[in-house]
């Protein structure tokens, strides 16, 4: 197995960022570029069908997405043929 990536929002110590914390950035964030309803899951779905479309290998996008079950990156494919 490949080996696990650290934390995707990393604390001010290097640690693990509070849930709390990453909900007001990204309220603020939003709210900046006027996309009040993006969440962060929509964001996850964009990636893999951006990576699907432009031939990264289904496997390799479950890697990255830490699916360990690649039928589960499978149900984005759908995403790439729209």
């Amino acid at each position: 197995p490949e080996p696990r990536i650290g934390p995707v929002f990393a604390g001010r110590l290097g640690g693990i960022a509070h849930p709390s914390t990453i909900k007001r950035a990204w309220r603020s964030i939003r709210a900046r570029a006027e996309l009040p309803d993006v969440r962060l899951h929509d964001l996850r779905h964009a990636f893999a069908s951006d990576a699907i479309s432009a031939g990264v290998p289904l496997a390799t996008v479950a890697a990255i997405l830490g699916h360990s079950i690649v039928a589960t990156t499978e149900r984005y494919a759908h995403l790439a043929d729209a």
